[in-house]
């Protein structure tokens, strides 16, 4: 979790399924050309302009990976809806620069701090407890497109259509499960709540876990 995209956390209705994009890497992108007027930089008023240089170490960027500037969390400024990511066209280690699809419309923020951040694919965490334990499951879900409306029924797509890895038994005897997550008012940090009832025998265990997150985008 501590990889999570900042603002990518979001919990159902039940408390029961969570979601988040993992950031496989990131950096700054320059902001502005260089004193001698030199340098590919990102240029937010141009509908076109689809490519930068990083600033500072280079990145590593697999097939498939999206690119995420200032990602709010809200309407206008949601990763989900595509509002704040792009398709990568840079694949490969060590870039210096990266290029992307435009689509038509540029990024909706500019980074105050000029960060990015690169993503793949969603992962999820769903339990389906039972009040008797025994058959209660914790199932970790990975492999599935970014969804608008978040995933929240294993039995159902996308959900559904994953198997092996991207399907993994986490544990069987679930009696209760709980996520909880909380923005704190500055809205630039946050606190994830696990809690987790394993029954088993006629006897019990909670585990409880709480996750600070920095939602500094």
């Amino acid at each position: 979790m501590q990889r999570a995209l900042p603002n990518s956390v979001r919990i159902d209705a039940t408390g029961t399924y969570i979601e988040f994009l993992p950031v496989s890497t990131g950096g700054r992108y320059r902001a502005a050309p260089s004193a001698a007027g030199a340098g590919d930089f990102l240029d937010f008023s141009s509908t076109t302009d689809g490519s930068f240089d990083v600033l500072g170490p280079p990145v590593t960027v697999l097939a498939g990976d999206q690119l995420v500037v200032y990602n709010l969390g809200i309407p206008g400024a949601d990763v989900y809806n595509g509002d704040t990511r792009r398709a990568l066209t840079s694949i490969g280690a060590a870039l210096a620069g990266l290029s992307y699809t435009v689509g038509g419309t540029q990024f909706p923020y500019a980074s105050p701090s000029s960060r990015f951040q690169v993503v793949s694919t969603p992962v999820s965490y769903g339990c389906s407890p039972t009040s008797a334990g025994g058959s209660g499951q914790l199932r970790r879900y990975t492999g599935y497109a970014i969804q608008a409306a978040q995933p929240a029924n294993g039995a159902a797509p996308p959900l559904a259509a994953l198997a092996g890895a991207n399907n993994a038994l986490l544990g069987n005897v679930v009696s209760e499960c709980l996520f909880r997550y909380a923005a704190a008012a500055s809205a630039r940090n946050a606190l994830l709540t696990v809690r987790l009832t394993l029954q088993s025998g006629g006897e019990s265990v909670t585990l409880l876990q709480q996750i600070h997150l920095d939602n500094a985008p």
